[in-house]
């Protein structure tokens, strides 16, 4: 007889593979979690998963290669999530500008744009980022020169039939 449900909170990644996952199975969220969970569990209870090998994996005592393809999933789901907490809890952007080291960042639009670290004056509050945005290169087809096209020549060259400009000229 099923139990009453009991509420959890997901992080928005798990809870979107889940609505995804949910949606092409034809169960609900919640559903689709509880099976997860029921496969989770019998995956740790399976014979063909040893929990000690999997977590001596984990501590870095044993070879990960060692374990049949079962106890590698798990050991690589708990990386999976032992990275992603980690990389939630990174803080680098104030690490460097404490540090007065100034970095680079991607932006969304592709540009990338400089961060020049604060410098901070004794007793005068933490050092701040500041961002110094750079020109995005441009790509279009006027700034792009095939290559079978000959490079551009200086204009009393190309008259004389000489190398391009910036190519010094070779005699026989």
């Amino acid at each position: 007889m099923p139990t009453a449900a009991a509420p959890i909170r997901l992080d928005r990644e798990l809870a979107a593979a889940a609505r995804d996952a949910a949606q092409t199975m034809s169960r609900s969220v919640a559903e689709q979690v509880s099976h997860w969970a029921r496969l989770g569990r019998e995956l740790e209870r399976s014979p063909q998963v040893s929990v000690q090998q999997v977590q001596a994996v984990l501590r870095g005592e044993a070879d990960y290669d060692a374990l049949n393809a079962p106890a590698q999933a798990v050991v690589r789901t708990a990386w999976e999530e032992a990275v992603t907490a980690r990389l939630a809890s990174l803080d680098l952007a104030s690490e460097l500008a404490a540090a007065g080291r100034d970095y680079a960042e991607g932006g969304p639009d592709g540009t990338v744009r400089i961060k020049r670290a604060g410098r901070a004056a004794k007793g005068k509050g933490p050092a701040v980022a500041t961002e110094v945005p750079t020109p995005r290169a441009s790509a279009t087809p006027a700034t792009r020169r095939p290559a079978n096209e000959a490079a551009p020549t200086t204009k009393g060259a190309r008259d004389a039939g000489a190398a391009p400009a910036g190519r010094a000229q070779r005699r026989r």
